[in-house]
């Protein structure tokens, strides 16, 4: 077997490994918050767009490392 002279790196690099941390930790709320009463079928959230674009910008500045 020809394994081409190259090896894959196991480590991620902690800047990586810090943003995605920071953007678990940030999705994981939104996730258990709409998971709450699940028998309900309407979910009240007042300001949806205004909050969810501010939460994207979020994400988006993480990403960034801002």
């Amino acid at each position: 077997m020809n394994d081409f002279g190259f090896t894959i790196e196991q480590d991620v690099p902690q800047e990586i490994d810090d943003r995605a941390e920071r953007m678990y930790d940030m999705i994981v709320p939104l996730i258990d918050n709409l998971m709450k009463n699940p028998e309900v079928e309407t979910i009240k959230w007042p300001n949806r767009e205004v909050k969810l674009q501010e939460f994207k910008e979020k994400l988006q500045d993480i990403l960034n490392d801002r």
